[in-house]
């Protein structure tokens, strides 16, 4: 494992070290490959991530990952000045985003944007420990996963303030591609659902997900779980929604379901 190093007071020119960092994540992502590890220290960031037109390095298992963490005991925020702040709709695959803030003020999409192919676009993406907020734009979420193969994983994550223009945006996270797993976290004050689990077209599912152990509170409504077979929800505490804390919906053809 090689670990890289990003700071406010970096260069673009050092060779990516603690004691001569770079400048930019995207510098940092040009130069670590699967089991590297590039540790952003603390500050604000004003660049987003795309994954369409930047280099964004990609793992082979979650064992062999790559890695993008804020360094330890130090807050680190991610504040694109437009489009998300992460935009993954290549082939990206088992990439670990840990650690870190993004204040989606002056994004005019979604704050973390997962899609594209449901066969070749993005899958086995996993974020941990990483705060998501204040993202305005209308018909916007939070977090959006809407394309790829699925099976991302969202662990103690915190989503709020997201601020849409009706109840089809605003969510604190958005989910509608299978085996997605949210643990943990807290979803609260979005304009609309604080968890929105929903497939309602042919190319949509949301077979095999998982949402558990989480906190839904004070948005417009707490969890919407629907879209596919063997969905598990359980554990949560949903409380101080408007509207209602849970919706499942899982129509005649889906099964397995656990509340």
């Amino acid at each position: 494992m090689t670990a890289k190093y990003v700071a406010t007071t970096g260069s673009n020119s050092n060779p990516g070290t603690i004691s001569q960092p770079y400048l930019t994540w995207q510098k940092g992502l040009e130069n670590i490959v699967a089991g590297d590890v590039l540790y952003i220290r603390g500050g604000t960031y004003v660049e987003k991530i795309n994954s369409t037109s930047q280099t964004v390095p990609y793992g082979t298992s979650f064992t062999n990952a790559v890695t993008i963490q804020g360094y330890t005991g130090e807050t680190v925020i991610l504040a694109p000045s437009t489009d998300s702040a992460i935009k993954l709709n290549a082939s990206d695959r088992y990439q670990v985003w840990k650690d870190f803030v993004i204040n989606g003020t002056s994004c005019t999409d979604d704050g973390v944007d997962i899609g594209g192919d449901n066969i070749t676009g993005p899958g086995f993406i996993r974020f941990e420990n990483v705060e998501v907020k204040n993202v305005p734009s209308p018909d916007k979420q939070g977090i959006l996963v809407w394309g790829g193969p699925g099976s991302c994983e969202f662990i103690n994550v915190h989503s709020h303030h997201n601020d849409g223009d009706d109840n089809q945006s605003g969510h604190g996270i958005y989910i509608s591609r299978p085996n997605c797993l949210i643990d943990g976290g807290e979803y609260n004050h979005n304009n609309s659902y604080g968890i929105h689990m929903y497939a309602s077209v042919a190319n949509e599912d949301n077979t095999g997900c998982i949402v558990r152990r989480t906190r839904v509170h004070h948005n417009d409504f707490g969890l919407l779980v629907t879209g596919g077979n063997n969905i598990q929800c359980y554990n949560n505490l949903s409380y101080l929604n408007a509207n209602d804390g849970l919706i499942a919906e899982f129509g005649n053809a889906s099964s397995g379901a656990k509340l």
